[in-house]
């Protein structure tokens, strides 16, 4: 693995922290991770924290199969806000995962991740 994680349970969301390198296999199992954590403690709000990941100009291909991925683990049921490097959002993952019905946004700051999450919208 090149990257680790890291979950907290807070108020009304998961926090889930990524640090270390960008590796598509890790990015993977976290989502089955913190998709499962979500479904045992009953929370369907979660922040993906990912600042602080290196690397994070990943590949279109890359970006699809994992917009893919969290909708076949189940976003649909769970809202999520993914907080990335901001000079590298494009936001396709996102359009995948909303394109298939899932509830995903990627944002460049925790804060306005946390205001969109904790929406009702």
């Amino acid at each position: 693995m090149k990257s680790k994680h890291s979950i907290e349970i807070r108020d009304l969301y998961l926090y889930f922290k990524i640090v270390g390198e960008y590796d598509f296999s890790d990015f993977i199992s976290y989502m089955k991770i913190s998709l499962d954590k979500c479904e045992k403690e009953k929370i369907f709000k979660i922040i993906v924290d990912a600042l602080e990941v290196e690397h994070a100009n990943i590949s279109t291909m890359d970006r699809f199969k994992l917009g893919e991925e969290v909708v076949r683990l189940g976003s649909n049921k769970i809202k999520i806000a993914v907080v990335w490097p901001e000079k590298y959002i494009n936001r396709f993952t996102s359009t995948v995962v909303v394109n298939r019905g899932g509830f995903m946004e990627i944002f460049g700051n925790i804060d306005e991740a946390k205001k969109w999450l904790l929406s009702e919208i």
